[in-house]
């Protein structure tokens, strides 16, 4: 079902169900088909909502600003005349789920499943700022040149890059702080495969220095309220295909505290 959100049409699918309504998306370069673990495991005990994001899947293209892609979550909500959903997303779709509860204060809960942005160089243990950032342009500069010209990508490469700046700038513990409603945040620490690769284990060394520093303030936050929570999973980043199942007794577990 295609539905308008402020000139965009935006791609959903309702799922059906008589439980909690929950409103999930996918993660950045993906599209809603990524959630079919979840989604499949989630038919008994939710009603579950699902979107393709602007530039993204079968949605439409329209300006890429967090307003107007919370604008969208809003917009799926009411096309599917869902009431108090459960918001949810992996990667980058948590953290858009948890900027949509931040300015919509009757969110039942926010599920953000591993979506945390670069972070700051404090929090990669070990390393200094400056070796960061190199490391951090030196995969960027891998990932370039390890896209295919044919077939397109999309989002394009072009908008990837010009997002950059957006997501850098995102300070995400802000955000967890700005949600006034129960939240369960995934992290997802095990060994990144691209560091298994022959002359990546740099990439390797990067990632667990962030995921250890991640993980020591995530912690920090959910000692702060008790509505937040920490989910922390030996797993890769794509933990929704590879730990379907433990993420949606997570899922299941919380919900029915909160």
């Amino acid at each position: 079902m295609l539905i308008d959100s402020a000139g965009v049409q935006i791609a959903t699918t309702d799922h059906g169900g008589d439980g909690v309504p929950v409103l999930l998306t996918h993660g950045f370069g993906g599209d809603q088909t990524n959630l079919g673990p979840l989604v499949r495991r989630m038919a008994d005990s939710f009603r579950v909502v699902t979107f393709d994001m602007r530039n993204h899947g079968a949605s439409g293209d329209g300006e890429w600003t967090w307003d107007n892609v919370v604008a969208d979550f809003a917009a799926v909500r009411d096309a599917h005349d869902m009431v108090r959903p459960v918001v949810a997303g992996h990667s980058l779709g948590g953290m858009v789920a948890e900027m949509y509860a931040a300015v919509h204060p009757d969110t039942r809960a926010v599920i953000n499943i591993d979506g945390h942005g670069g972070g700051k160089p404090e929090q990669y243990i070990g390393l200094e700022a400056a070796d960061v950032a190199e490391r951090k342009q030196r995969l960027n500069d891998w990932q370039v040149a390890m896209t295919p010209a044919e077939p397109a990508p999309r989002p394009s490469l072009d908008e990837v890059l010009a997002l950059t700046p957006l997501f850098d700038a995102l300070d995400m513990f802000a955000t967890h702080s700005a949600v006034p409603c129960p939240l369960l945040i995934f992290n997802a620490h095990g060994d990144d495969p691209i560091g298994s690769l022959p002359d990546m284990e740099w990439v390797g060394e990067l990632m667990r220095a962030y995921r250890s520093g991640l993980g020591a303030d995530l912690d920090a936050l959910a000692t702060t309220r008790e509505d937040i929570e920490i989910a922390h999973v030996e797993a890769t980043h794509y933990l929704i295909f590879s730990h379907a199942d433990e993420v949606v007794e997570r899922i299941g577990e919380f919900t029915r505290r909160h």
